[in-house]
């Protein structure tokens, strides 16, 4: 699978729970769960694989497909627990807007963060 499908996959799930009502807390938890389900996979094939190891690591580095989508899915539900971590905390700043919306508003400026990044000519 592409890491944009991940992507997708993973935003998809928390934007349906932030829609129907679910606490922050209970997705964050859910986020934690089912990356640490994954990190044991890793952790099964690769003993040494701990989690700083593991955000450490970049992707060109690695030449197995499953195992860099493991690797990118564990990264990404922890910045997605940041991300909901910074909405919980920042809420109260953005009162004429849903959670779902503030979410939506964090992943805009990640991803416009992600593309200055790339674009710049040094």
């Amino acid at each position: 699978m592409l890491a944009p499908k991940l992507v997708s996959m993973i935003d998809k799930s928390i934007t349906e729970k932030l829609v129907s009502g679910c606490p922050i807390n209970e997705i964050q938890r859910y986020l934690f769960h089912r990356a640490r389900i994954i990190h044991e996979k890793i952790q099964n094939e690769n003993p040494s694989m701990t989690m700083i190891v593991i955000m450490k690591m970049g992707d060109p580095k690695i030449k197995d497909t499953l195992f860099k989508n493991r690797l990118f899915y564990v990264k990404h539900c922890y910045k997605r627990i940041g991300d909901l971590y910074w909405v919980s905390c920042n809420k109260d700043k953005f009162k004429n807007l849903s959670i779902n919306k503030i979410f939506e508003l964090k992943k805009f400026r990640n991803d416009m963060c992600e593309k200055a990044c790339f674009h710049l000519p040094f």
